[in-house]
C-alpha cells in the first residue's frame, strides 16, 4: 500500500490483522521517507468518515505502536508528534 494511490480489500485485511506490536516492529525497522510513508498510510484510515471496523483497527493499532515509541524518550515523543500523536508526561 505504501507508494500506491489506493488499496485493495486484500491490503486492508492484511493490515487489519496486524497487532500494535506488529506495527511497532514495522515502524522501528524503517527509516526516513519509508518510515513516514508507512506511518501516513497506517494513520490515514482514521480520517475517513464512516470508516469500516477494519480501517479503524489499522489506525488504532498504528497509533498504539506510535505511542509506545513516543514513550521511549523525549526525542521519540517529538518525532511522533508530527503525526498528531501526543505523549502525556507521566511525571
Amino acid at each position: 500500500m505504501v507508494g500506491k494511490n489506493g488499496w485493495s480489500q486484500s491490503d486492508i485485511e492484511i493490515l487489519s490483522s496486524l497487532t500494535a506490536d506488529d506495527f511497532y516492529k514495522i515502524f522501528t525497522s524503517k527509516n526516513g521517507d519509508q518510515l513516514s510513508s508507512w506511518i501516513d498510510v497506517s494513520l490515514q484510515f482514521a480520517r475517513i468518515a464512516n470508516a469500516s471496523e477494519n480501517l479503524k483497527v489499522i489506525s488504532n493499532n498504528a497509533t498504539e505502536a506510535l505511542i509506545k515509541i513516543g514513550k521511549q524518550s523525549p526525542l521519540n515523543a517529538r518525532r511522533v508528534s508530527k503525526f498528531g500523536i501526543k505523549i502525556k508526561d507521566d511525571a
